[in-house]
């Protein structure tokens, strides 16, 4: 099964379990399942949470820079010649 994260649940990752996490066993299994695939993270989710209370997900989770386990929002839409097949199709009809 896969996951989309958001920015408040990074948020609220960061502030209300991480403190208790002394040995970074939630951390590295975050940063683990990101990496297999079972937790997506967005690249605008990424770029999001550098604005959000002082930077704290970003500096606390800071694997979450690696471009290597972003994925990139421009991957997921269709390209635009498909929209147009969308468009013709209708008059067709």
């Amino acid at each position: 099964m896969k996951f989309l994260i958001d920015t408040n649940s990074l948020l609220i990752l960061v502030r209300y379990y991480l403190p208790f996490d002394k040995n970074d066993s939630l951390k590295n299994l975050i940063k683990n399942k990101i990496s297999i695939g079972e937790i997506i993270l967005l690249d605008r989710v990424v770029e999001e949470s550098k604005y959000v209370s002082k930077r704290i997900v970003v500096k606390t989770l800071e694997f979450l820079l690696d471009k290597k386990l972003q994925t990139n929002t421009n991957d997921l839409f269709p390209f635009p010649k498909f929209f147009n097949m969308l468009k013709l199709s209708n008059y067709l009809y």
